[in-house]
């Protein structure tokens, strides 16, 4: 498992884990592939975010198949960057 993880990871490495290798993506995907979705959804205003769990991809940023995604609303004037997240650490500490 990688969390926000900005880096491609070669096939012979993740062939290596009979499940594969999962991320941790803080953006509901499509929206935001890459670095700094959280940025970018409170830069643009959205109200509405969350988190993909997505297969890791050996020739893709954020491009594997998508798992399981929650999403969340962002209160107004809230304290965005750190509740994004925590949002994001608290589900996928649960995930199963």
């Amino acid at each position: 498992m990688v969390v926000s993880f900005g880096y491609m990871l070669p096939d012979r490495l993740i062939s290596q884990f009979r499940h594969g290798v999962i991320n941790i993506h803080p953006s509901l995907l499509p929206a935001y592939r890459g670095s700094s979705p959280i940025q970018f959804a409170i830069a643009r205003g959205d109200r509405e975010t969350g988190v993909s769990i997505i297969d890791v991809h050996p020739t893709r940023i954020d491009g594997g198949d998508i798992i399981s995604q929650e999403s969340t609303v962002r209160r107004v004037g809230g304290p965005c960057y750190r509740q994004l997240c925590a949002g994001a650490v608290s589900w996928a500490c649960c995930f199963h």
